[in-house]
């Protein structure tokens, strides 16, 4: 639900992994107020202020539909690790 909801905000899919205006790093970089909460810490019922913010912030430096895919496509994959737990971004 919560990788649904964040990747909603960007919702194209995504033929390639790496972003033109905005990196995947920086991607990254950026999705961590959302990693408590997507790892299912703290209060479940409000999405952190900081991580919508944040969301909104990516979504703002996508300029072309090819920004937002390759955008999509780092989110989907950032969200799809922490679900196994594999991904330490610091």
């Amino acid at each position: 639900m919560v990788v649904s909801t964040l990747l909603l905000l960007i919702s194209h899919s995504a033929t390639r992994s790496d972003v033109g205006v905005i990196g995947c790093n920086d991607v990254r970089s950026k999705a961590k107020p959302c990693l408590s909460y997507s790892e299912g810490k703290g209060d479940q019922n409000v999405v952190p202020p900081a991580c919508c913010g944040e969301m909104r912030n990516i979504s703002d430096e996508a300029k072309t539909a090819e920004d937002k895919k390759g955008i999509y496509n780092c989110l989907k994959h950032v969200f799809q690790m922490l679900k196994k737990g594999l991904i330490d971004i610091c």
